[in-house]
């Protein structure tokens, strides 16, 4: 009889689930409007910072805060800033050659750029301004050598932007998912809320997995 009991309770959670029935085409569009305004607002709250909603849950869980695109956003470009001042250049000026590790990069890479003191960068210098002279006068050096310069002490900067962009497209892709599975498998959102939000009065005015790193030291 238990069993029957527990079936029963099952079938009773997954119809409240499934919400109201949705014969007609009056209904079913009815059920894709009140959706569509439920991940509008998702959305909306999500990329305003705004997490009152139940739907966001607490911050503590990897969930949580999955849900939380602007604090993803936010905490993800933190680490792309950290990590272009410590790998974001080829060389590295230092007073003399160490031999301790370097500082670990937000990704928990170690520092790879090659450490120079002043002296031997200033002698390649001299000696690539000698190699590329071209028609300028004595005493003056050929223009292109400072773009030269430029772009191989940017180097790492390709690799950098390209791992931070995978980053931040693959959170959109998990918070997008989140909002359109609570928008269309749970039931549309009680009377009071959406009179609360604002959602069924005037919907317009609403617009529209990773932890957060450790903080860095540059010391």
């Amino acid at each position: 009889m238990s069993d029957v009991e527990n079936g029963l309770f099952q079938c009773k959670r997954q119809l409240e689930v499934l919400g109201s029935s949705r014969g007609t085409i009056t209904e079913q569009r009815s059920y894709l409007l009140q959706a569509s305004q439920t991940f509008v607002y998702l959305m909306g709250a999500s990329v305003d910072g705004s997490y009152s909603h139940p739907f966001f849950g607490s911050a503590d869980t990897d969930e949580g805060y999955a849900k939380r695109l602007r604090a993803v956003v936010q905490c993800t470009l933190q680490d792309f800033a950290q990590e272009m001042r410590l790998r974001g250049h080829t060389v590295k000026f230092v007073k003399e050659h160490s031999q301790s590790p370097g500082p670990q990069t937000p990704t928990g890479e170690e520092f790879k750029p090659t450490s120079k003191t002043r002296d031997e960068y200033i002698q390649e210098v001299q000696l690539r301004m000698a190699r590329n002279r071209g028609r300028e006068l004595p005493g003056l050096f050929n223009p292109d050598i400072v773009s030269n310069l430029f772009y191989d002490q940017a180097k790492p900067w390709q690799q950098i932007i390209l791992a931070t962009l995978g980053r931040l497209i693959e959170a959109t892709e998990l918070a997008i998912s989140m909002y359109s599975k609570r928008s269309l498998t749970l039931r549309p959102l009680t009377a009071s809320w959406p009179s609360l939000c604002g959602l069924t009065s005037n919907p317009s005015r609403h617009s529209c997995y990773q932890k957060p790193r450790r903080s860095w030291s540059l010391t």
